[in-house]
């Protein structure tokens, strides 16, 4: 098994322009990078050559709190579908988040995510998360 490593990032205005790739794909065009990423957290994930840079935001809502990702970008080798749904399960814990949820207008990264156990309900993408053993 590779080892990953998912790391929590301070917001700098170089880490927000990283982003502007994926706020500018969102299917909802939410607006300027501040609009999409306010209240977000940033963490980087790591895997052998692969890497990206992923903001979330929890949310919640009467199942519980919903870990929303909000920007996801690579910035080495894409991770495949299995390492993000990994790092983002792995996230999702941590912040005490029972769901995920993302948008994406790619097709190839639902179809992905689809493998991974998401549920696709159009442009997005659900996950109910099992409780940590």
């Amino acid at each position: 098994m590779v080892s990953q490593k998912v790391t929590a990032l301070d917001w700098t205005p170089d880490l927000i322009a990283d982003f502007q790739p994926s706020i500018e794909a969102n299917p909802w065009r939410h607006g300027s990078a501040f609009d999409v990423l306010q209240g977000a957290r940033a963490f980087e994930v790591c895997q052998d050559e692969s890497r990206a840079l992923v903001a979330v935001r929890t949310v919640k809502n009467s199942a519980g709190t919903r870990l929303d990702v909000m920007a996801l970008v690579s910035t080495g080798d894409r991770l495949d579908a299995v390492a993000f749904d990994a790092a983002v399960t792995h996230i999702a814990h941590t912040l005490g988040a029972k769901q995920l949820a993302m948008a994406t207008i790619h097709p190839h990264i639902a179809k992905a995510c689809a493998r991974a156990g998401w549920i696709p309900t159009g442009q997005l993408m659900i996950k109910i998360l099992e409780p940590m053993q």
